[in-house]
């Protein structure tokens, strides 16, 4: 993996032949803003090794914070497939390329997979979603801060992401990637 670099011009998101790899972004946020994905360096290791990416690597941006519109219109359109906790930067999947993807991580606590899934599905991309604490307690977790009151849904809003299941976010991704192998080969949009 490396850290993206908004300068960087050569590689650009988007179907350019049958033999091209779509490329991946990984959008996190900072951590002193909530749902930032702690454990990210083993998270990229692990899709890194899922995919054979030395050569090619994800490209990793820390957060959108202080860059312009412009610029996170320009990452967006760079890359295919992004994976990225729950928030506003998953707003901008709308200027992904034709045939891109989403993967969508949520804290303990917290699920709204069709907020912004709703949004990537009606911009023609494709999302998955994860949940990324114990999925034993999901039901209880998410009824219990999402439910309850407003302070504890805004609580649940602040806890940051550990991947608990790197193979659950490998395995979504490579699904990611077939979809976007398969569209970009046969036009076959969702």
């Amino acid at each position: 993996w490396r850290h993206y670099s908004i300068t960087r011009t050569t590689r650009k998101g988007g179907c350019k032949d049958s033999k091209s790899r779509p490329i991946i972004g990984f959008l996190n946020r900072k951590p002193s803003s909530g749902r930032h994905v702690v454990n990210y360096q083993a998270t990229l290791d692990s899709l890194s090794v899922a995919f054979g990416r030395k050569d090619d690597p994800i490209d990793y941006l820390e957060s959108f914070d202080g860059m312009s519109f412009q610029e996170q219109v320009t990452y967006m359109s760079n890359i295919d497939i992004l994976i990225s906790p729950h928030g506003a930067q998953v707003t901008n999947t709308a200027f992904l390329p034709t045939c891109g993807g989403v993967l969508e991580l949520f804290p303990k606590g917290y699920w709204a997979p069709h907020y912004f899934g709703t949004l990537a599905r009606a911009t023609g991309h494709y999302h998955f979603s994860i949940y990324s604490d114990d999925h034993n307690k999901k039901n209880e977790d998410v009824s219990y801060y999402m439910t309850t009151s407003f302070e504890t849904r805004t609580l649940a809003r602040t806890f940051n992401v550990t991947v608990t299941d790197m193979k659950g976010v490998v395995d979504a991704t490579k699904a990611l990637v077939d979809r976007w192998i398969q569209c970009c080969r046969y036009g076959l949009v969702h």
